[in-house]
């Protein structure tokens, strides 16, 4: 993510989406729920079956999208 990138993204979440405390509370445990997610796959794909399961990896996109986060290419 660009620092433009980065600035537009802050700018949405500060001014745009009006979320209070408790909203900006969930979204940041659901990103660290799909930190952890992504990483136990990352972790599955590198050192145990070369092969992530796609299932659960289609499930950390549609949490991807949920949460508005872009995927990168």
């Amino acid at each position: 993510m660009t620092d433009e990138e980065r600035k537009t993204r802050i700018n949405y979440h500060m001014y745009t989406t009006c979320e209070g405390i408790a909203e900006h509370a969930e979204r940041i445990v659901a990103l660290e729920e799909l930190c952890a997610d992504m990483w136990r796959l990352l972790y599955h794909w590198l050192f145990r079956a070369k092969e992530v399961p796609y299932d659960e990896l289609n499930a950390v996109a549609d949490r991807m999208d949920e949460l508005g986060i872009p995927r990168g290419q």
